[in-house]
């Protein structure tokens, strides 16, 4: 930090591209930004009608690290000839992208069950040979605590009292408006 002037009030605001059209800016405070800074840093990109996120300071951040490793993936598909690129990008669109255009990544894993995640991610290594595809140890500690998403309570976030049943409902309508609005 000794480059900065004024290290309380640095940090990083990562726009994805193309910047104009993309809600998401990742926040990236140092360990010396002040909670002020960061405060109304997040506030004026909500106001320009942006979505920010806090994230530490990590290679990638969190959007370009996911898809990095998703893009690397579905050029892996295409090598060992699973499928061409247009069926790639066509069964992206319409499950995953359509999917997760309304359900976060951790929202699918608890909806889907964290025992789904891991028995799929055991699979895979196994039967690709790739360690790439092994469980989390965050997985493998929530498995350890029976904390597998809205069927026990408690996955990544808590569904106890009617919590489940609020999350399922608003989570399936908000597909069903995505579906309706696609066919319009």
């Amino acid at each position: 930090m000794d480059a900065v002037e004024w290290p309380e009030r640095f940090l990083a605001a990562h726009w994805l591209n193309p910047a104009h059209i993309i809600p998401l800016v990742e926040v990236v405070p140092s360990a010396h930004t002040s909670d002020d800074v960061v405060e109304r840093t997040l506030a004026i990109l909500e106001a320009l009608g942006k979505v920010p996120v806090r994230c530490g300071d990590s290679p990638g951040f969190i959007g370009p690290r996911l898809q990095a490793l998703l893009m690397n993936e579905a050029v892996r598909l295409v090598e060992e000839g699973v499928a061409t690129p247009e069926d790639v990008d066509r069964a992206f669109k319409a499950g995953m992208g359509f999917r997760y255009a309304q359900i976060g990544i951790f929202e699918f894993i608890d909806w889907g069950g964290v025992d789904i995640l891991h028995r799929a991610s055991g699979f895979l290594a196994k039967a690709l040979g790739d360690d790439r595809f092994k469980p989390a140890r965050l997985v493998e500690e929530k498995i350890a605590k029976n904390e597998l998403g809205p069927k026990t309570g408690r996955g990544f976030f808590d569904y106890s009292g009617g919590k489940r049943e609020t999350f399922e409902t608003a989570k399936i309508r908000a597909l069903l408006r995505q579906l309706k609005r696609g066919r319009t």
